[in-house]
């Protein structure tokens, strides 16, 4: 992912891992504004990678949180 961003010229990067039998979704992240998950989610972990239970939607459930931290800073 950090190959990514340097290359891309990204800010940040997400791969949501989606568990449906267990509806929840492990949110991999990396890059300068890593901070913002922190902040939409209320929780990050150093090692880059957050457990987010009863989540299986990008579009209803991650990116707004995300775009509401990002409008915030």
């Amino acid at each position: 992912m950090n190959n990514i961003i340097t290359k891309e010229h990204n800010e940040l990067i997400l791969l949501m891992v989606t568990d449906i039998i267990n509806e929840s979704t492990h949110l991999i992240y990396a890059g300068k504004s890593a901070a913002l998950v922190y902040q939409a989610f209320g929780r990050g972990e150093q090692d880059g990678i957050i457990y987010l239970p009863n989540v299986m939607s990008r579009k209803k459930q991650v990116i707004p949180p995300l775009m509401e931290a990002a409008r915030e800073n």
